[in-house]
């Protein structure tokens, strides 16, 4: 970060909100391998704090387990999967590698904000152990 004065960087907390002061609006936030860690109501949570934290036109890129990784699940998993749903494991240890969450893309459109549209998706776009889906999104419409 030293390097990089044009910009802020800080660690956040498995919850929102991101540790920013509450008028702070970004042009860009940037989640790598987080929604793939969290269940559900905390996706949501934290959608809902990136679209309060983006500025009009701002834009979230953040990353996914696809189908690069449908041979990690197992038969129950996969078929819910490829029914579009949302598979979360460990939910519990959320935050951790151990808590693992697989999004086909229906399951992802159905968790974003209204305030969110789809720019981009790029399936193994994020290169990376293991390969992940990338995700441009932009915030179209203000909030509240």
């Amino acid at each position: 970060a030293e390097t990089l004065d044009f910009a802020s960087f800080a660690v956040g907390r498995l919850d929102p909100p991101l540790p920013f002061v509450p008028e702070q609006r970004f042009d860009l936030i940037y989640a790598f391998s987080v929604f793939t860690h969290l269940p559900e109501p905390l996706q949501r949570a934290w959608l809902a704090e990136m679209v309060e934290r983006l500025r009009r036109g701002g834009l979230l890129l953040l990353s996914t387990h696809g189908d690069a990784l449908l041979d990690d699940l197992d038969e129950a998993e996969r078929a819910r999967y490829l029914a579009g749903e949302l598979v979360v494991r460990q939910p519990s240890v959320a935050g951790t590698n151990v808590c693992a969450a697989y999004h086909p893309p229906p399951a992802l459109q159905r968790l974003l904000p209204s305030a969110l549209e789809i720019v981009a998706h790029r399936p193994e776009g994020a290169l990376g152990n293991p390969p992940q889906d990338l995700w441009v999104l932009r915030r179209v419409e203000t909030v509240g």
